[in-house]
């Protein structure tokens, strides 16, 4: 039977992409293409669960030939075809068993085109067993209509509870590098033992509330008792702004090595929300993605976790010593409520503010980070098709 908590996340999804199907249809969308796409899997912690590809074309009944491999950049021409001619707008893969694998969806009409009309896609959240909010970038489209490259860049919460069945699936990835946003209170807490293959770790040693004054904040906010849920959630916001200057040495970091080489790189937080939101945020912008498309990214995290139950069961029976989160299990649901939610308004607000302050996003990237324009075509070159 699936878990409750995978029927309302599927039914979440469901949900969002038939709006994009509502405002797609009442608007001119191209003829013969391909126009979104998504794979999702009936159990999303399962990696052999029955995958569905869903999609939206124009015409509605366009036929669509459907590829299948194991490799992120394969060429069509090395994609094993699985489906002729599907028109229905849907496609059972039945069990895909122990392995990552990448679709691509091209137009019937185009066969023999080499890459003319195809659309790439794959499961967007990783079917891991212990895995917390673990999920590929690619996919996004740029306002020049290219695409993210999947299998490049990967976000995450904690990966402390990562089984060997996990680490068997992560292993063909061949990421190279993992970002840890997480104090040295949350590293020694939650360690991560990263058994797929050999990675450079990034990491800053600060501590949780004297290096961290979004943090810092929060957590003030949480033990006054004036506090509200309305003013948590506007702190939670305006803490955003302080999230991209407390840690733009990191964020520096991960761009530099995204940079640097082509090799598949992860970050992660303890929730995998907020230092990892502005994180994915910050790497969308520089590759041009459209702001409600990176809103939308963001607010994702609230489809994939239960935040609540996440961060204060497991604390309930630990000491402040024993993790730096412990004192949340005694907090009031109603505050910690916001604390835990992916509001669109908290990206927003340190999208919106870096433009005011900065600019530009750009003038950001340039200014903290060291990324230049040079630096952002190299980046849109190498992580877009």
């Amino acid at each position: 039977m699936m878990h409750s908590a995978s029927k309302r996340t599927i039914n979440r999804l469901a949900c969002l992409f038939a709006g994009l199907l509502a405002s797609i249809a009442s608007a001119s969308a191209l003829a013969d293409s391909i126009i979104a796409a998504e794979a999702v899997r009936s159990s999303l912690q399962q990696a052999n669960a029955p995958l569905t590809l869903r999609w939206i074309a124009s015409p509605s009944n366009l036929k669509v030939d459907i590829y299948q491999a194991e490799s992120p950049q394969a060429p069509l021409s090395r994609m094993r075809k699985i489906a002729s001619a599907v028109e229905a707008g849907s496609f059972s893969t039945g069990e895909t068993v122990g392995s990552r694998s990448y679709f691509a969806l091209q137009p019937t009409a185009l066969h023999g085109e080499a890459e003319a009309g195809v659309v790439r896609v794959a499961q967007r959240l990783l079917p891991l067993e212990g895995g917390r909010n673990f999920r590929d970038l690619g996919g996004y489209e740029s306002r020049d209509g290219r695409r993210v490259k999947w299998g490049q860049v990967y976000r995450s919460g904690v990966m402390n509870r990562l089984s060997d069945e996990d680490y068997e699936f992560l292993a063909p990835l061949s990421i190279a590098t993992v970002v840890d946003f997480r104090s040295a209170e949350e590293r020694s807490a939650e360690p991560t033992r990263w058994r797929a293959g050999s990675v450079e770790t990034i990491a800053r040693d600060y501590s949780q509330l004297e290096g961290d004054e979004s943090m810092a904040l929060l957590f003030s906010a949480l033990r006054s008792p004036d506090s509200s849920p309305d003013s948590i959630a506007q702190i939670m916001a305006d803490s955003y702004l302080q999230i991209a200057l407390d840690h733009k040495e990191t964020y520096s970091q991960m761009f530099e090595t995204l940079l640097a080489n082509d090799a598949p790189l992860m970050f992660n937080c303890s929730a995998g929300k907020d230092r990892t939101g502005v994180a994915a945020a910050l790497i969308l912008s520089a590759l041009d993605v459209p702001r409600n498309t990176i809103v939308d990214d963001y607010a994702l995290s609230d489809n994939y976790v239960d935040f609540m139950s996440e961060f204060t069961a497991p604390q309930a029976e630990q000491t402040v010593e024993e993790s730096p989160y412990a004192f949340l299990a005694a907090m009031p649901v109603e505050l910690l409520a916001p604390l835990m939610e992916s509001r669109p308004l908290y990206i927003e607000t340190v999208l919106d503010a870096l433009d005011r302050e900065y600019g530009s996003i750009a003038n950001y990237l340039e200014r903290e980070l060291g990324v230049d324009g040079q630096d952002i075509e190299t980046l849109r070159s190498r992580l877009l098709y």
